[in-house]
């Protein structure tokens, strides 16, 4: 592991400075009675950002017996987050860190010893399976005997971060998409020929498969997410489904501008495996791919592989943040606003746990972005 920090500083207090302060905030019963009623999770960290007390709620979260047993920890590891074992001096000196809502609330308290409020994604993970946390962090600063601390909150959102990127799909995504229905509809009943209506047709048809295509894929995370969804298999053409899902994109308003084509290098192939579930994954990633794609750059989404595996691939000629890419997969985390977030979280989500492959990305200002999506043909012999 390296030993340097990409953000908070690295050093920590000594345990028997730890075991001290303990012992003076857990005197404190008026302090401590107010922590013990409080129903969020609270701690109260040392300068170093390590936990010397925690409420009775985090306790319970944790299911740890005694405050004691947290002492010494900072946030990250006390919660297992991904990122905290990454660096020699753990939570607070990774890369990813630097945009973690908990340690800049953290960073900013001890730095302008005023009140921070941030949201926090926290991914950890429990038995080889990745849980995902959304908190509102508010770090407020305290002085005990001339010794400075951080009382630090977390409130749970996750329901009100759900509810918020569902509004936002139906309101904004599935209205754009009816309101463009709303408008050919127009244009053919203003039509007062019929081979002047009949032009209309296939765009819409196009129009109305995205917004099925739209609510279906709410449907299935929905399910997904429940552990609900069941996996069909289906004989799949690569080179069809692709020009299927092109097709999709024809009047959306992301494409406005930009190109989009099979990539010359695609190898078409007959395999097996779930059609609606590997749709919306590359629905999804074509989508992220013309969010991010520079005006007139082009959209490229290739295939090929072999008769055990078949590798699906989406370019754009856009970059992302060397800061933000160990988060991408977060679910809700997103840098093009709030209320986003679950396009790449979905796209691991159905393809790791659902069609039993992996994804990954590179990204870099000379090559652009590229999201691989790696899919074993489960009629292949010996596939899962």
């Amino acid at each position: 592991m390296n030993s340097k920090t990409y953000f908070a500083p690295p050093k920590r207090a000594r345990p028997a400075t730890i075991r001290k302060q303990h012992r003076r905030i857990s005197s404190i019963n008026t302090l401590t009675n107010v922590l013990s009623a409080v129903p969020e999770f609270v701690a109260v960290l040392n300068q170093e950002r390590q936990v010397v007390y925690a409420n009775n709620a985090l306790l319970e979260f944790l299911d740890a017996g005694s405050p004691r047993y947290l002492c010494g920890r900072r946030p990250g590891e006390l919660l297992h987050c991904v990122h905290s074992a990454e660096m020699e001096h753990g939570c607070g000196t990774s890369a990813s860190c630097s945009i973690c809502g908990a340690a800049q609330a953290i960073q900013e308290t001890q730095s302008t010893n005023a009140s921070s409020t941030r949201e926090c994604t926290i991914v950890t993970r429990d038995q080889g399976k990745e849980l995902t946390y959304n908190f509102r962090i508010m770090a407020t600063p305290f002085l005990i005997e001339e010794q400075r601390f951080v009382l630090l909150s977390l409130s749970d959102i996750g329901e009100q971060k759900r509810k918020g990127a569902l509004e936002r799909i139906f309101f904004h995504d599935i209205l754009n998409t009816a309101t463009s229905l709303k408008v050919y509809i127009d244009l053919v009943k203003r039509s007062s020929r019929v081979d002047a209506s009949l032009r209309f047709v296939d765009d819409l048809e196009a129009i109305t498969d995205s917004l099925i295509e739209e609510i279906q894929s709410q449907k299935m995370l929905v399910s997904a997410e429940n552990g609900t969804l069941e996996v069909q298999k289906n004989l799949i053409s690569s080179k069809e489904l692709v020009e299927h899902i092109l097709k999709l994109f024809i009047h959306d308003e992301l494409a406005d501008g930009k190109k989009f084509e099979i990539a010359s290098f695609s190898e078409p192939l007959t395999f097996i495996s779930d059609e609606a579930i590997l749709r919306r994954v590359l629905v999804n990633a074509v989508k992220n791919a013309l969010e991010a794609a520079p005006k007139s750059s082009l959209v490229t989404i290739g295939f090929g592989g072999s008769s055990a595996a078949i590798r699906f691939s989406v370019h754009n000629h856009g970059t992302i943040d060397e800061a933000v890419q160990t988060s991408i997969f977060r679910r809700y985390y997103s840098t093009k606003g709030r209320g986003r977030g679950l396009g790449t979280y979905s796209m691991k989500l159905l393809t790791e746990e659902y069609l039993g492959g992996e994804v990954f990305f590179e990204s870099s200002d000379d090559a652009g972005t590229t999201f691989t999506f790696v899919i074993p043909n489960v009629g292949a012999s010996g596939a899962p």
